[in-house]
């Protein structure tokens, strides 16, 4: 997938979001199945997990270098990351303790929209400045996926936007 593609259908999904939670009240946003996340925590695990995303595409790219090494073997598919993911969800894999969303209540909506919308666009604009070089040398390490290109982690970070999307609106409906 080429960037410019990625950006689009980025930030469309997060539009999707955001227009989700908007048209939802908070009693909506905070029910859920038990044992499992409402949509306010996926929110909140979405503005968590992007915070972290945006570091690796604000850092320079020689600090990323210094502590990953760079990637010789260039950047998988988009289908490729979704089934690596997939795997490892399927194999019972969670989020890790530190992305695991705190919620707060009462429930914030507003501030909780202005957080994903700003690191939303902040994550938008700092990865539109990478060269296809960048993308697919400079690498991080991720807490399920292990160490992925910045180009792998854009189709990462737009699918688990999609992702948390869809649960959404399987709690909610």
């Amino acid at each position: 997938m080429k960037l410019q593609q990625t950006i689009a259908e980025t930030r469309q999904v997060f539009a999707e979001i955001q227009a989700f939670v908007a048209n939802h009240n908070d009693m909506q946003l905070l029910q859920g199945p038990s044992g499992r996340w409402n949509s306010a925590q996926q929110l909140l695990h979405l503005i968590i997990s992007q915070k972290g995303t945006n570091l690796a595409y604000t850092m320079p790219g020689v600090a990323l270098a210094l502590i990953y090494g760079k990637s010789t073997k260039g950047s998988r598919s988009y289908e490729e990351v979704v089934a690596d993911y997939q795997r490892h969800l399927a194999n019972g894999a969670k989020s890790t303790k530190e992305y695991e969303p705190k919620l707060a209540l009462p429930l914030d909506k507003q501030k909780l929209l202005a957080k994903y919308t700003d690191i939303g666009k902040a994550y938008l604009t700092a990865l539109a400045t990478k060269t296809d070089k960048e993308l697919d040398t400079l690498q991080v390490k991720h807490p399920l996926l292990g160490k992925l290109t910045l180009r792998e982690l854009a189709h990462f970070t737009l699918y688990h936007n999609r992702h948390h999307l869809k649960s959404m609106q399987g709690v909610i409906g």
